[in-house]
This record gives C-alpha cells, structure tokens and sequence, in this order.
C-alpha cells in the first residue's frame, strides 16, 4: 500500500550495517509503546516476549517507536543486555517506513507504528485493545494476527480504561502473544527479508 524511496532505504541500510549483530538473521520489529494508554500492553510482557525470540538464536530484534518511545525502547534494550537494536525515534515517518519494510514481522500494538508496518507489507502479530470494535482499526493488508480479549466493555472508545487492571489488555497473556508468534514466524515467506 506504501512504497519506499530508494535514498530513504539507503540511508537505513547504511544505519543498520552499523548496528546489526547478525545480519543473516531475519529482522523483528518490536514495537511496544503507543501514544494512547488505552492501548498500551504491559512493558514486562514485551520484554518477556523479546527474551524468548532471543532465545532462540534465530533472529534479531529492532525496537521501534516514536521520539515518545525512546525511553522505553532505551530500557528494553537495556534488560535485553544491549542485545536488540534501538530505534524508536530515531527516523522520520518515512525512513521508518523503509526500517519497517526490511522486517520480516512486527510485534506491536495499535498504534502508527503497526500500521505503518502493515502498509508496506510487514506481517503483524497485534496485541489490540478492545476500546474500539473488532475490524476498527486492525491493520490493512493480509497476514496479520490481531489478538483481542473480550470484555463487557468492549468499544468504551476511552483514551484510559477507567476499569481497574485494564482488563481487556491484561487479559492477553505472553503465552497468547507467543503462541501468535511463533504461528507468525512459522509462516512467513521471508523472500529477500529472511536473506
């Protein structure tokens, strides 16, 4: 649905060579924060996630997101041993759209991230709030996993959930997310993203 410059890709290669451990591995976008906290998955979930795509020695990790987000992907980082690389504000709109387009899925919420991922054509495993109707705001595109649990207040459209524990985003679990993950990864047709 987006196409990439090439100058916009060449300057986010350039800045991967830099930073990429292994570069033969595919590249996962990790995408765990959002403007609007009603959207928002606990941070301990995603780094849990990010732990187990490390364990298996088969990937790399990006961590990405809006200037917002730098601190939270700073941290993350952090607790992952500096092994996931950073970059969560550190593209404009359009080169993070390239970043996006190298990567063979993207983890994340509902958020710009996402659909920016899904519009060039990235896989997503979504871990969406129920504060909008099913189908509202799910990605474009085919090939994503969009993970919602069912609340009794299912489309409340509020920008905080006023329930205490924000049960429609506590009630998805790391095993639901990984289990999404796993089926995500087991299926992609990498093509040039996997090389």
């Amino acid at each position: 649905l987006l196409s990439v410059s090439r100058d916009c890709r060449t300057r986010v290669d350039l800045w991967l060579q830099h930073r990429r451990k292994y570069p033969a591995r595919p590249l996962i976008a990790l995408c765990p924060g959002c403007k609007k906290p009603g959207n928002a998955w606990p941070s301990e979930r995603f780094l849990e996630v990010a732990r187990r795509l490390l364990r298996s020695g088969t990937v790399e990790l990006v961590i990405l997101g809006g200037s917002a987000e730098r601190g939270l992907a700073d941290g993350l980082t952090a607790d992952l041993g500096g092994q996931a690389i950073p970059a969560a504000g550190c593209f404009s709109i359009a080169e993070s759209a390239a970043l996006l387009s190298g990567c063979s899925l993207l983890i994340g919420l509902d958020t710009g991230t996402t659909h920016l991922a899904a519009a060039v054509g990235v896989p997503c495993v979504v871990l969406h709030s129920a504060n909008s109707f099913p189908g509202n705001w799910d990605p474009l595109g085919e090939n994503h996993s969009v993970l919602r649990a069912a609340v009794p207040c299912e489309g409340c459209l509020q920008q905080k959930c006023p329930i205490q524990g924000h049960p429609c985003m506590q009630n998805l679990t790391v095993e639901m997310a990984w289990e999404a993950i796993e089926a995500a990864i087991s299926n992609l047709d990498c093509g040039h993203r996997c090389a």
